[in-house]
């Protein structure tokens, strides 16, 4: 992945071999122009999923002080649920920005 600012201080990222494809076929755009404000979005959203992340991890790790965790229980299971929902949204986050060192 090929990154650098342009001449009007905006973050474009290349990656024209690597385009992913949308549909029968279709390719999407090998680049993306990530202005501050996109970037800021980013970081915003990122933030939350890893906040609601090491909630539930921190949970889990809570829970186990009890003794094994049983996720036949509706609250566990729905807790593993909800860490891994968040889990695939951050990786969803960071592959439309193509932050594939992330991802």
């Amino acid at each position: 992945m090929t990154a650098r600012w342009n001449t009007f201080g905006r973050l474009y990222i290349e990656n024209p071999l690597d385009a992913p494809r949308v549909g029968k076929g279709t390719l999407m755009a090998a680049s993306i122009e990530i202005t501050p404000d996109l970037l800021a979005g980013f970081f915003d959203e990122a933030a939350e999923h890893l906040e609601a992340l090491n909630r539930c991890l921190l949970a889990f790790e809570k829970d186990a002080e009890q003794g094994p965790v049983d996720f036949g229980q509706s609250d566990a299971a729905e807790r593993m649920n909800e860490t891994f929902r968040v889990a695939h949204s951050l990786q969803r986050l960071t592959g439309v920005f193509r932050f594939d060192h992330i991802n």
